[in-house]
């Protein structure tokens, strides 16, 4: 086996998917977000001749000093065969000429494999519920109450939450705001990421000036999976006594999804500190089913580079 690498483009989309698909329990999103990954990342391959048998899409935030690895992938028929280390240490190759870049950040799904980075050295950001629901539109929207007014925040509202030390420590005990699996640090030029299409940012009793108020803030990002549709939604905060959390849901499903859509699954990840027992019946009311996962957290790892 003789691996080479090299960077990919757009025209080889088709290759890229062909080397892995129905991971992620089903809920992976390269098919649908390849392109418009492409403009703001950089995606590489591994190479056995003409077969590509690893793929990794990498990008800076926090000012460029953390690396994101995503979407990575690995033919079933090369696991175990030390490819996506030498992708990764190819990788790490060329990254090595930036001096900007101090850090790569990664989330890890599987709690083993987390434990196993952190006792070789990477350091542990914080761990976040991982659950997931699952139904149709036709059982969920006649369930949702009234007319969603609040709308999403815009980029100045989010830079204001930012400035707030007393809302931050609250809302990001981790100093992370986190959105499809990605912890960005409060950093203004962090902003932009959740100022899309694709983003929802919701919020309740952001006031810096109300002591009293229990905050809470959800990002919800829309995205197309091997077995439907997925919202995926990270809350932050406080939930209280559910009545807020109920609030977000609804809207983050009424801007999501459209009356025709058959399978979708809404993905939540939250603090642990957060009492479950709330969503659990929350998505009761919505008809929607949970979708059973054993040894899965969001687990926030960084790595020195």
């Amino acid at each position: 086996m003789d691996i080479n690498f090299r960077r990919v483009t757009s025209s080889d989309y088709d290759d890229v998917i062909a080397i892995r698909r129905g991971i992620y329990f089903g809920w992976d999103y390269l098919a649908s977000r390849f392109h418009s990954m492409m403009e703001t990342h950089q995606g590489y391959v591994a190479m056995d001749g003409d077969k590509m048998v690893g793929f990794s899409f990498i990008t800076t935030v926090d000012d460029g000093e953390t690396l994101l690895t995503r979407a990575s992938r690995v033919h079933e028929d090369y696991e175990g065969k030390g490819v996506y280390r030498s992708l990764s240490d190819y990788i790490r190759q060329i990254i090595s000429s930036n001096p900007e870049i101090k850090r790569s950040a990664v989330a890890i799904h599987m709690n083993a494999e987390a434990d196993r980075l952190i006792k070789k050295g990477a350091v542990f950001v914080g761990k976040r519920d991982f659950l997931v629901f699952h139904g149709t539109a036709s059982s969920i929207l006649p369930r949702i109450n009234g007319v969603i007014e609040n709308k999403p925040l815009q980029s100045d509202a989010i830079s204001k939450i930012f400035q707030s030390t007393k809302l931050c420590s609250v809302l990001f005990p981790s100093d992370r705001i986190v959105s499809n699996w990605v912890a960005y640090r409060l950093f203004p030029n962090n902003i932009k990421h959740f100022d899309s299409d694709l983003h929802n940012v919701i919020a309740t009793s952001v006031d810096p000036e109300n002591e009293s108020s229990d905050p809470l803030l959800s990002v919800g990002v829309l995205f197309k999976c091997d077995t439907g549709e997925a919202i995926c939604i990270d809350f932050h905060g406080n939930i209280g006594d559910g009545s807020k959390v109920r609030e977000h849901m609804e809207k983050h499903i009424k801007l999501s999804i459209g009356p025709q859509t058959d399978n979708f699954f809404i993905m939540i990840t939250h603090e642990t500190k957060m009492d479950d027992a709330l969503l659990y019946k929350m998505m009761e009311d919505f008809s929607m089913t949970e979708k059973l996962l054993t040894g899965i957290n969001m687990n926030m790892i960084e790595e020195n580079v």
